[in-house]
């Protein structure tokens, strides 16, 4: 399937719900810093974000290239891939999360490639935008700071729950705990990547996987 970057596509205004999303979700990491962000943040936040619909395929970060923007998945799913689309699995974004490209606050290239993997919707802020917040409220680089954290010990408990699984039938077993609708939405590609499997593998346990999974729901 054909890629397509997302400034190929129109941005639009937020709505009010819209930016009460993302407020929502920046609160419950300053609960970490202890103290409130003021509100002239969350008012140049709702001043700069901008709404896409996307499809599948859209390119939200280039290898390569320097990001410039941050994202909010209000709807869909997004990967990434250590370098060009089709290598390794880094990471999955679903809704609810951020995207916030690991170079971006050092402005530097970026190593992977994120791509839409379902059809949503995005809010997002320019690179520029995410630069003057963080020179103008000083807490916006921490909050920087303790999401990087979140996602990495996101992506260490999923390697972990990975490697210390007996068979692969237990790596979709946890899989599903995460997602349920996982082997609906993605490919066999993507999920054998993520899992530290092959397709082959993948597809002679699925099954045991589910069987695991609906018994764990039971229990």
């Amino acid at each position: 399937m054909k890629t397509v970057a997302a400034s190929s596509f129109p941005q639009t205004a937020v709505s009010e719900a819209d930016v009460e999303r993302v407020v929502a979700v920046l609160h419950s990491l300053c609960r970490r810093l202890h103290k409130p962000l003021p509100a002239a943040f969350f008012e140049a936040l709702s001043y700069s974000l901008r709404r896409q619909e996307l499809p599948k395929a859209t390119v939200l970060v280039a290898a390569g290239s320097f990001p410039d923007r941050v994202y909010f998945l209000t709807g869909g799913s997004a990967v990434a891939y250590d370098g060009d689309r089709g290598d390794g699995v880094l990471w999955i974004r679903r809704t609810g999360d951020f995207i916030l490209p690991d170079s971006l606050p050092n402005r530097e290239k970026s190593h992977y490639t994120a791509i839409m993997e379902q059809e949503g919707t995005v809010l997002s802020i320019s690179a520029e935008a995410y630069w003057h917040c963080c020179e103008a409220y000083p807490d916006t680089w921490r909050l920087t700071v303790l999401w990087l954290l979140a996602m990495r010990k996101r992506e260490y408990e999923r390697l972990t729950a990975i490697r210390s699984a007996a068979s692969v039938a237990e790596r979709i077993c946890w899989l599903l705990q995460q997602w349920d609708d996982a082997l609906a939405v993605f490919p066999d590609a993507i999920l054998a990547s993520y899992l530290e499997t092959t397709r082959e593998w993948l597809n002679k346990q699925k099954d045991a996987g589910l069987g695991l999974y609906r018994a764990t729901r039971h229990r």
